[in-house]
């Protein structure tokens, strides 16, 4: 059997949830990672093998949530006439048939794992053996979603065979429209890894001074800038440093919050070397606002900081972080959160919390996360086995 993942993001992206979970896939079965062309990257019309048993190939879509306005501006009203949605689907189909075929895969053996369910069209133009939704963001929360978009997105939830959620919230979301077959699995980490910390080397991109105060992950809208600018200006004698690719919509906000002596901004940074930056943080954050997108995550990079025992300081962004018990330290205001990173800086490095992060991270290690959505598609088809 193939598994076919729709993903919504560049394999070559930020190394998160898809990713592992196609690797855990890869160790039973082939997969095809069928990512989305994305403007100014590289399209593999031809597959690409990345790794082990996982191949990679790029579809048209049309991009109606994009980070450039002119582009989503003349998409979205292309995505309100049906032929042209009909005739992306059609090339869209085309396409990954023809990858199949290369690569001797058999589309009558075949199975999804969809987390663009805009691409739910394509999935319904074969007999797969099991469609899994793997639902990690609230889909309403990044912009106004079209009638079509919400439409598919409905059909995705109602005609999947399994959904995994990633949080309490977008369970709640789920079972508006359908009540069974839904499993909440978090994130994780690849806790051996991050725990490691790497060589342990200071990265020599990474400004000299401390103690530092570190961020791990997108630089985008869903960040609190007003409480990030209030907690820059009072701790100058702190140095925060943010990791990760700086979404071209709030490059004004980030040029101006760059411009304080002890904020620095690095960029995108590959995964391999991540461990090595966290390694030299005293604490870190999560300056999330509160919205409808935020209610609703489930932060990856806070297993990440606690496999390094890292204490954090979070914004009070979703009604489900208590599910995280002393993982976090919860701000409500400004002025707590200020108060917060100075107790997270103080604490001894012999402190209790350290092992009981490390305890938390270990406990959510992807391995174990990944187990089970592998074994709910080996359910689904054992039972069809017994069924034919």
């Amino acid at each position: 059997m193939t598994v076919v993942f729709l993903s919504d993001i560049p394999w070559a992206g930020l190394h998160q949830r898809p990713q592992h979970i196609v690797l855990a896939l890869a160790k039973r079965w082939r997969v095809l990672w069928v990512e989305p062309t994305t403007l100014l990257k590289r399209s593999y019309v031809r597959p690409v093998r990345v790794t082990e048993n996982v191949f990679v190939m790029t579809v048209p879509v049309i991009p109606s949530n994009h980070r450039f306005k002119a582009v989503e501006g003349i998409a979205r009203p292309l995505g309100r006439v049906p032929l042209v949605r009909r005739l992306f689907t059609l090339v869209q189909h085309a396409l990954l048939l023809g990858v199949l075929k290369r690569l001797e895969m058999d589309p009558k053996d075949i199975g999804f794992v969809v987390e663009n369910f805009r691409m739910m069209d394509v999935v319904k133009k074969f007999q797969p053996g099991f469609v899994l939704f793997d639902y990690i963001d609230n889909a309403f929360g990044f912009s106004r979603m079209s009638e079509h978009a919400e439409n598919a997105w409905q059909r995705t939830v109602e005609d999947s065979d399994m959904i995994v959620v990633t949080s309490p919230a977008l369970e709640r979301q789920v079972r508006r429209v359908r009540t069974g077959d839904v499993f909440c699995v978090g994130n994780g980490v690849e806790f051996k890894f991050f725990a490691g910390g790497g060589t342990r080397e200071r990265p020599s991109d990474l400004p000299p001074g401390g103690p530092v105060v570190g961020y791990i992950g997108a630089v985008s809208r869903w960040l609190d800038y007003d409480l990030l600018r209030f907690a820059c200006g009072s701790m100058e004698d702190v140095r925060f440093v943010f990791i990760g690719p700086v979404d071209t919509r709030v490059r004004g906000t980030v040029r101006t919050l760059s411009r304080l002596p002890n904020v620095s901004f690095l960029g995108f940074r590959n995964y391999q070397v991540l461990p090595e930056y966290l390694a030299c943080c005293d604490a870190c954050i999560i300056p999330f606002l509160r919205n409808e997108l935020t209610a609703a995550v489930n932060p990856v990079k806070l297993y990440e900081y606690s496999a390094q025992g890292k204490p954090t300081v979070v914004t009070d962004f979703s009604e489900d972080l208590g599910a995280f018990g002393d993982a976090v330290s919860i701000a409500r205001t400004k002025e707590e959160f200020v108060s917060l990173i100075r107790t997270a800086l103080g604490l001894p490095a012999g402190e209790g919390l350290r092992a009981r992060l490390v305890d938390f991270a270990r406990r959510n290690d992807w391995d174990s996360k990944t187990s089970v959505i592998v074994n709910l598609i080996q359910q689904k088809l054992s039972a069809q086995r017994h069924a034919s």
